[in-house]
Parts: C-alpha cells; structure tokens; sequence
C-alpha cells in the first residue's frame, strides 16, 4: 500500500521530528521538504527562495510517487488547505493513501524552538491560517497536541501576539 504523509504544522511545531519518526517505521520511506532545498549547500533560510524551494519539494515528490515509493512524507508548513490540494491531486493521480498528520503548539512554544530567522508575528499569523483553514472531511487527518485558539477579544494582530506569548 502506497501512502502519502502530509505534515503540518507551524514553523517549530515539530514535524521534521515527527517526520524523521515516521521514516524510521519503514526501510522505504522518503522525505521531502522545502528545507532540503533551502539549506542546500550551506545556504541560509531566505523568504525570497520560498516559492522556488516549494516547488522544487513537490517536483521531489512527484517524482518518488511517480516511481512508486511506498511511503512519502512531505515535511512542509501546509497551513493552508491551497498548499495541500496540490498534494492531494498527486494523491489521486498515482493512487495513494492520504494522510494529514498535523501538529499543534501554542506559538511561542513554536518560536522558541524554531530554527528558521522568522520573528514570533509570523510564526502566529502561520498559526492563526492554520486555525482559520478546516480540512476537507473526506481527508484522513491524525492530530497531535491542542489546537491553539486566537482570543475573540485581541483586538489586534498585537494584541493576539501579546496573548500568544502569556
């Protein structure tokens, strides 16, 4: 059974750990990420190389689908269900099994453990998209941790930046 692993999460939610986990339950297993390009030769993280990063990462995965890899882990943010629906089509086009694994983490506890030079604001607008975006219900989805709630009251992105980090 061909599967694919869909990870998702905020930036230090911890799925490169869970990802290298799940790797490690089958001897055919591959991961794929954005960061695999990004960091590429010594590079440093870079907003400007996202796209580009991105897009190499899915090419990545068509190819280990398109060659049958019986397990593939996309390690990825995928707050958005527009991220993931491209995934997804891969999916139906080489007849996988489909999972969303998604990580929940209070932002701050994300912040502090994340490893790209992204200030604590991005790190909860990510968690704010993540909260805000529902997934399909036809999707197999396994959650792991809380999902973190914005407060009706913040009235501000501030504000809610401000609550994040009590």
């Amino acid at each position: 059974m061909k599967h694919l692993i869909l990870m998702r999460g905020i930036p230090g939610s911890g799925k490169s750990t869970e990802a290298e986990i799940l790797r490690g339950l089958s001897s055919f297993s591959s991961i794929v990420s954005a960061d695999f390009h990004m960091y590429a030769d010594g590079q440093e993280w870079s907003a400007s190389r996202l796209v580009e990063c991105h897009e190499r990462c899915f090419q990545s995965c068509r190819a280990f689908m398109a060659s049958e890899s019986p397990l593939v882990i996309v390690d990825n943010t995928n707050t958005l269900v527009s991220e993931i629906r491209a995934y997804y089509d891969l999916v139906v086009r080489y007849d996988y099994h489909f999972t969303v694994y998604q990580i929940h983490v209070n932002p701050h506890t994300a912040h502090t453990r994340c490893r790209h030079s992204i200030s604590f604001d991005v790190v909860v607008r990510y968690a704010r998209r993540m909260w805000c975006e529902r997934l399909p219900a036809e999707w197999n989805v396994w959650t792991k941790g809380t999902p973190w709630k914005p407060k009706k009251e913040a009235q501000s992105p501030e504000d809610e930046i401000e609550r994040a980090r009590r």
